[in-house]
């Protein structure tokens, strides 16, 4: 490149069209990412970050190339909330994230802004400090959250799904909730807030499609293989006609909030 020879190394997945890079240096790795992106004339879509990796992150989102990243996958080892934190204050996008997925080992308390709640799809493991008023702010299709802290409580689910069947947001798809050991959710006082009626085989398929990234498994001849959840719960229907169903598990550690954009979604075996 400009006349330098540069020794990188660089491993490929066809399947799944990934390209690993490596090169000693913050500036030969971006001279190679520029390079390839010239090359093939496109753009970054999407970043797999491993904080323990970048020293200065101030530095690495003030590169072009990371405004225009349409999916973030963070997997963080031992890194500290500080770092988290500092990574989401200074990133910068010029459109909203297709998928964020932040996967931590140990639980981890961070601060959800704009660009996390803006995101089509949004799935947190492990995360700490998730409050009703963060549910209220998603602007999404897709939330999945692994844990969540005492923080979000049965009245935040209530004031959530009100919003939901009070408004005319037509983008959320289904929401996947898991909460942490000892904490359990009143499922009848959930169920008393609003007008709600069983499955009726005739207005809705008995199997709901996954629809976010994080769920269906891409296979190898380019079809995917979708996941299918038994949606066996309690139903409400807007005033514009949009269903939904809240469905519980026994053991009261997850809900789902699923809404029907397709009423008869997939083959006849989800029906």
């Amino acid at each position: 490149m400009d006349g330098i020879t540069y020794n990188c190394r660089y491993t490929e997945q066809l399947h799944v069209r990934v390209l690993f890079i490596g090169c000693n240096g913050y500036e030969k790795n971006f001279k190679f990412i520029y390079y390839l992106l010239d090359l093939f004339r496109t753009h970054m879509k999407r970043i797999d970050v491993n904080l323990n990796e970048i020293k200065n992150i101030p530095r690495f989102l003030n590169e072009p190339f990371t405004h225009q990243i349409e999916e973030l996958v963070s997997i963080y080892g031992g890194v500290s909330t500080a770092k988290i934190n500092e990574f989401f204050e200074n990133l910068k996008l010029n459109q909203p994230l297709l998928l964020a997925q932040i996967s931590v080992p140990t639980k981890r308390r961070i601060e959800l802004n704009e660009i996390l709640l803006n995101s089509n799809e949004l799935n947190l493991r492990n995360i700490m400090g998730i409050t009703g008023e963060n549910l209220l702010n998603f602007n999404g299709s897709h939330l999945y959250l692994g844990i969540c802290s005492p923080g979000l409580g049965t009245d935040d689910i209530i004031a959530w799904i009100r919003k939901w069947l009070d408004g005319n947001d037509t983008k959320l798809c289904e929401a996947l909730i898991n909460f942490n050991q000892g904490f359990e959710y009143d499922q009848q006082k959930i169920i008393s807030e609003f007008d709600t009626k069983q499955w009726d085989p005739t207005k809705r398929a008995r199997g709901y499609i996954i629809k976010g990234r994080s769920y269906y498994q891409k296979l190898r001849d380019g079809t995917r293989r979708d996941y299918a959840i038994k949606a066996i719960g309690h139903d409400i229907e807007r005033r514009d006609g949009l269903l939904a169903t809240i469905r519980f598990s026994d053991c009261r550690r997850w809900l789902a909030f699923l809404v029907w954009h397709n009423r008869w979604p997939g083959p006849p075996q989800f029906r």
